[in-house]
């Protein structure tokens, strides 16, 4: 197990472009695991009372609303995972030029995704909708969620592109404080928003104004931690290559991952409609957060990895969390077949007629 002064990579950069001293292992790894925790609970918290207000119908829908929103994200062909490794590793020599240039470039990219993303969507909504067992009198509503969705999806990648920053510098407990108060923010919208019967659209709505509130945290952040970066877009060649050459992998996985996780509700929403999406999509989801325990607890190691550069604590840090991962790994597997049992009762036959 890593302790927090073990194989710690010592910071580099000078101390005017960094306002900052990375945190020991096991205490990223206890924020991250701590925001994954939080995120856990609250949906498990938050699940009743949507389906209880919004009813199984509407609450369907609004799962297949994120699932469509998830499988966007292949839209960010790994580059997520590709500008906090070199976010890093810049960082680790000391070099502001570098990271201006990778995060300059993920931004550019960003750009241009997003807004052909959106375009499409913006177009071809109402085609989109009749790929699913939609009620009829639903596909207006059901159309602008997903138009709504591609703004919830362009303000997400770049949220997350900012929130590498603070990553790269192995300073999860900022990071996941800022995710942490998005999340209660977002979570006490949506109970005030179906108390006072509003509906699906001002839901997603909500999601796009705790989106902008988080991103001016974050540039408030960024620029307290790390001054010299520049937050916006610029295009260079060179930062492309570094960032896609690594991301390819990043993407891959991803693929795969979306595919076994969302294409079931999709399936589900295409044949049989939204209610069958909620029964499926309710536990499914609670299990997600129990797996994520784990692996974001793992994803915290990228950074210090990228910025090490002495091959014995790199072997330290890979045998100390290889260890420690599969030791939680093995005490946490029992917890996905709880929430099976938890949340059993909703499974009714009915809703599959």
């Amino acid at each position: 197990m890593l302790s927090n002064d073990q194989n710690e990579v010592k910071p580099t950069f000078a101390s005017r472009a960094v306002n900052s001293r990375p945190k020991g292992a096991m205490t990223n790894a206890g924020w991250n695991g701590l925001f994954t925790l939080w995120s856990g609970v609250i949906s498990l918290l938050l699940t009743p009372l949507l389906i209880h207000h919004l009813g199984v119908p509407q609450y369907g829908i609004l799962l297949l609303i994120w699932s469509i929103t998830g499988i966007l994200g292949l839209a960010n062909f790994g580059l997520g995972e590709a500008t906090l490794r070199y976010v890093a590793y810049h960082y680790g020599d000391g070099n502001l030029t570098g990271v201006n240039r990778v995060f300059g470039s993920t931004l550019s990219f960003y750009a241009v995704t997003c807004l052909i993303l959106s375009v499409v969507l913006f177009a071809f909504s109402p085609i989109l909708v009749t790929l699913l067992k939609i009620p009829t009198e639903e596909h207006q509503l059901v159309g602008w969620l997903l138009r709504l969705s591609a703004l919830v999806f362009s303000l997400g990648v770049v949220s997350r592109a900012f929130g590498a920053i603070p990553m790269a510098l192995q300073r999860y407990d900022i990071s996941s404080k800022i995710n942490i108060g998005q999340s209660v923010v977002r979570s006490i919208g949506y109970i005030l928003l179906v108390i006072s019967k509003f509906g699906l659209v001002h839901l997603i709505l909500w999601d796009i104004v705790t989106y902008i509130g988080t991103l001016c945290v974050q540039v408030t952040v960024i620029r307290k931690l790390s001054p010299g970066v520049r937050l916006l877009p610029s295009f260079s060649f060179r930062g492309l290559r570094e960032i896609i050459g690594y991301s390819m992998y990043s993407f891959l996985t991803y693929l795969f991952y979306m595919m076994f996780r969302e294409s079931g509700k999709l399936m589900l929403g295409r044949y049989l409609g939204p209610s069958p999406v909620a029964y499926l999509g309710t536990p499914d989801n609670v299990s997600q957060r129990i797996h994520m325990l784990v692996s974001s607890s793992g994803e915290t190691l990228l950074p210090r990895f990228s910025a090490n550069r002495d091959p014995m604590v790199t072997r330290s840090l890979f045998l100390n969390g290889t260890w420690g991962l599969g030791f939680f790994r093995c005490v946490l597997h029992p917890c996905r077949g709880a929430d099976a049992r938890f949340f059993a009762p909703l499974d009714q036959p009915a809703v599959f007629d």
